[in-house]
């Protein structure tokens, strides 16, 4: 099965986006865009695909997506009335830049990101503090607002609990 080209809404001039996806289940949708994605599951339980890796996914799952990697999160059955909910950032791969990748300062996350073609699971503290940037952070527009997406970056490049996910 060839995965979905999905157009991620960025505003006009905006590089990333944070959302919450919310629903009452997730649906089996594989895809894949031309933007990072760092996921976190707030609730629900399915399954988690991310290129040949299959695995089960629940609260706290935290995953990092490079550029068109196709992925999907399935959610399985649950009680009626559950909510199923995610916190998605998603930025263009090209909004660090080279100049800024390349340097001394970004070595790390520009490993990171390159890991990321393969997906990254974190696990561990790393997961909390993400989930705390990523709520309270955003609600800000401009250079801080950038200046948080650095700062949650540079906690994942450093962060000792992560696995690779896929073999591609």
């Amino acid at each position: 099965m060839q995965p979905v080209l999905e157009k991620v809404a960025l505003a006009a001039g905006q590089g990333w986006t944070l959302w919450t996806r919310r629903a009452a289940r997730f649906p089996f949708q594989w895809h894949h865009h031309p933007e990072c994605e760092l996921t976190f599951i707030r609730r629900g339980w399915g399954t988690r695909v991310v290129g040949d890796d299959v695995a089960p996914y629940g609260p706290g799952d935290l995953v990092l997506l490079g550029s068109h990697l196709p992925h999907t999160w399935a959610s399985r059955s649950g009680r009626r009335g559950a909510v199923h909910e995610a916190l998605v950032l998603q930025w263009r791969p090209d909004l660090l830049g080279p100049d800024l990748l390349g340097g001394p300062d970004f070595a790390a996350v520009a490993a990171l990101l390159r890991q990321a073609g393969r997906g990254v699971r974190f696990t561990g503290p790393t997961r909390r503090r993400v989930e705390h940037l990523m709520q309270e952070g955003f609600s800000r527009r401009g250079l801080p607002s950038l200046i948080r997406l650095y700062e949650i970056l540079d906690l994942l490049a450093s962060a000792r609990d992560r696995t690779p996910l896929a073999t591609l």
